[in-house]
């Protein structure tokens, strides 16, 4: 099953977008796949932590 995705515009500084931009290229992903990993990460670790 596939997931369903939205588009979603966002304002990002130069300088965090070239960090992710760096770090997309290291894990060979696409920047939009490593800023979703990068949110999954932290929504998990949030939830995590709310439920210790």
């Amino acid at each position: 099953m596939s997931k369903k995705t939205r588009t979603f515009s966002i304002r990002i500084n130069d300088n965090l977008m070239e960090k992710i931009i760096s770090l997309a290229e290291s894990e060979k992903r696409s920047v939009n796949m490593q800023i979703e990993m990068i949110l999954e990460k932290f929504i998990s670790d949030i939830e995590k932590n709310q439920s210790n």
